[in-house]
């Protein structure tokens, strides 16, 4: 989203995100002007875009889009998109998003193109209107979609949207520069800020990052102007140079990433190199981070709760302390994925109820 923005900063991070879609061949739309409509832009931008591929051919449009705000920035284009999505065994999930210490952070997030994401935002946009007495704050169309999400009635079949919303770690995806003010002494900084990386070969500024080598994104919310594009210039400074280094002349590798065996080779020759000298890559191939094994354990144990969840009650029963703790599983299932000590405790309190049912 660039429109009202004339910094060169953010136009700058925008082609971070050019890169990664020439890496793998994705389309990028940039939402460039003004709708007219405040803070509901964003979400009207995506309804169009949802709309334009639903007219499509299904074997031609687009099955999910990536929403990224202004603030963020691609660190690794090495990373696909794909293996933060769903498998197609679970065609329910429509949205994947992360949180934070406020909850829902929807400033970087996919959404399948489907028309469940059609009645979601459509519902998001005309909350305030169904719901006056709600004081939606100052990020009204991130606040209006979590309250969204927590509805019990709404949707296709009147039950919400929640069964087909899950959360992943937001470091996988969405992984943040800790300088927000609002947090600084907080539980949650006091524990994580000795873990983030403060320096790396390349890096001029200190940061507060809580990602790793070879992470995916940065973002940048809640922080000061001035500041936060010092340190988004910081980071594109190390990454065009490391791009420089590993294609020569602007780092623009279109055409050197057609074959991927030809691109491995050059990433490791880089990586070689640059260890042989005493630095470390940051933009790894996908191979060398944990995301890999990361996200497909996280769907796959998604997969097996949800199971559990179905077997609990595929018999019809009218135990109501059995119904109730397979419908706190899923419930869990949708809030809490990137949680795992609670989707646990949940999955534990359904097996003891089940276990009780069959003596």
């Amino acid at each position: 989203m660039l429109f009202g923005i004339t910094s060169p900063t953010y136009k700058r991070a925008i082609e971070t995100h050019k890169r990664q879609a020439q890496r793998w061949g994705y389309a990028t739309e940039i939402l460039q002007r003004d709708e007219g409509c405040g803070f509901w832009t964003k979400l009207i931008f995506l309804l169009n875009l949802v709309g334009q591929e639903m007219q499509k051919p299904a074997d031609t449009r687009a099955e999910w889009i990536m929403w990224a705000d202004a603030d963020a920035l691609i660190l690794n284009p090495n990373i696909p998109l794909s293996i933060f999505l769903p498998p197609p065994d679970l065609p329910h999930i429509h949205f994947v998003g992360n949180k934070d210490w406020n909850g829902l952070n929807n400033g970087v997030f996919f959404i399948r193109v489907h028309p469940w994401t059609v009645s979601m935002l459509t519902s998001a946009m005309s909350f305030p209107i169904c719901h006056e007495d709600v004081n939606l704050g100052h990020n009204v169309e991130q606040e209006a979609m979590r309250l969204t999400f927590e509805r019990e009635n709404g949707g296709k079949d009147d039950k919400g949207w929640r069964s087909g919303i899950v959360f992943m770690p937001r470091k996988w995806f969405n992984a943040y520069d800790l300088f927000q003010g609002e947090i600084q002494g907080s539980d949650y900084y006091n524990e994580i800020v000795n873990k983030t990386i403060s320096s790396y070969p390349g890096l001029n500024m200190t940061h507060k990052y809580e990602g790793m080598r070879g992470s995916m994104l940065a973002h940048f919310p809640g922080i000061n102007g001035d500041v936060r594009q010092e340190l988004m210039e910081d980071w594109m400074d190390l990454l065009d140079k490391e791009w420089s280094m590993q294609y020569g002349g602007s780092g623009n590798f279109t055409n050197l990433t057609a074959d991927s065996v030809e691109f491995e080779r050059m990433t490791q020759t880089w990586d070689r190199d640059v260890k042989a000298n005493g630095t470390s890559l940051w933009t790894l191939p996908v191979h060398e981070t944990s995301l890999l094994n990361e996200t497909t354990a996280f769907w796959s144990r998604y997969r097996a709760a949800l199971e559990l969840s179905l077997q609990a009650t595929s018999s019809g029963t009218h135990d109501i302390s059995l119904v109730k703790s397979a419908l706190d599983l899923r419930i869990a299932l949708a809030d809490h994925m990137d949680e795992p000590k609670i989707v646990d405790e949940k999955i534990q309190h359904l097996e003891a109820s089940m276990e009780t049912r069959l003596r």
